[in-house]
């Protein structure tokens, strides 16, 4: 995940993390790149070169990218270099001060529930941004049942495959 200190939104930083990784990891490493600059979802990221250097994926980590330009943007530039975008779903003002998914249990406890809207939103408006632009999509950290999306059925032909993206495929 890019979301670390300093920010993986550079070729550099790609290049050092799979040399690095390379000489003293125990495991394989498979970076995953900024898709907007510094994670702040207003300009994107080089993603052309970031792949070229070794990026397997595009994420802005546990935020969410919430102008829509931007995100269409991303789709498309990624998709001409058959990048993976990986989105974390989130409407920030909707989450604002939530600790958990609304509901029951969470009135119970007497915490402040994050309804189920704030994953669906951002979710729905990227199906219809992959469907525009046709590039490869996977919906991360989703924590809210898909039923509670719209009646619309799952859009199929917008993905490439069911594991480009899981959140449109299966219901």
């Amino acid at each position: 995940m890019p979301n670390t200190e300093p920010v993986i939104d550079d070729v550099a930083l790609v290049d050092f993390i799979l040399r690095r990784a390379r000489d003293t990891a125990l495991v394989h490493v498979h970076p995953m790149a900024a898709m907007t600059r510094d994670l702040r979802g207003e300009e994107m990221a080089e993603i052309g070169l970031l792949k070229e250097a070794g990026a397997i994926a595009f994420t802005n980590g546990k935020t969410s990218v919430a102008n829509a330009r931007v995100m269409r943007n991303v789709l498309a530039y990624a998709r001409d270099y058959g990048a993976l975008i990986v989105h974390h779903l989130e409407d920030a003002p909707l989450t604002q001060d939530g600790v958990m998914n609304e509901g029951e249990v969470a009135t119970r406890l007497g915490l402040r529930g994050i309804p189920t809207a704030a994953e669906t939103i951002v979710l729905e408006r990227d199906i219809r941004l992959v469907e525009l632009t046709g590039g490869r999509y996977h919906a991360g950290q989703i924590s809210a049942a898909p039923r509670s999306m719209s009646s619309a059925p799952p859009r199929r032909a917008a993905c490439p495959s069911p594991a480009a993206c899981p959140s449109i495929t299966s219901r």
